[in-house]
């Protein structure tokens, strides 16, 4: 995957499924109770799918109908539902670009050229990025993964894809 097809995918409209994954997310962060709350709706939604169809509801797939069940305790439990989609679908782009995670903050990739680190530090709240390649330098102090995301992929390409 290119630099330019990684930037796409990250502006694209979310899918059903990164939603699902997102909100999941989202209750995992503020706590199990709400953890507990979003699978039971989702589980509903899906046991729902074996016996209804989704464009009775007017839903374009089961995924969308599955989320709609849950997607109620965004607001009513406050979750972070925006930040956690947005770290889901940097999650993604990394992972298709050959960048492996920990589950957590921090995203590796060994190519020693358009590898090295992107992480998180948890004093300061604030992302880094760490490069492979020895020339390009250290950038650190960024307020999400995204926003360090974009800076790995402008600073790679600005040395290997338009040099």
């Amino acid at each position: 995957m290119s630099i330019e097809t990684a930037l796409k995918q990250l502006e694209a409209p979310a899918t059903w499924a990164e939603k699902i994954l997102a909100i999941k997310l989202a209750a995992e962060k503020t706590g199990k109770h709400d953890l507990h709350l979003v699978k039971r709706c989702l589980a509903v939604g899906e046991e729902h799918m074996t016996y209804k169809d989704h464009t009775e509801f007017g839903c374009s797939c089961e995924l969308q109908y599955i989320f709609g069940e849950a997607s109620h305790l965004i607001e009513e439990r406050d979750l972070p539902f925006d930040e956690a989609l947005a770290e889901v679908k940097v999650d993604q782009c990394l992972a298709t670009l050959g960048w492996s995670g920990n589950g957590g903050t921090m995203f590796c990739n060994a190519d020693p050229q358009l590898g090295g680190i992107l992480d998180q530090n948890r004093q300061l709240s604030t992302w880094f990025v760490v490069f492979n390649d020895p020339d390009l330098n250290l950038k650190e102090d960024y307020k999400t993964r995204e926003e360090a995301f974009r800076a790995l992929l402008e600073v790679v390409d600005a040395k290997y894809q338009t040099a």
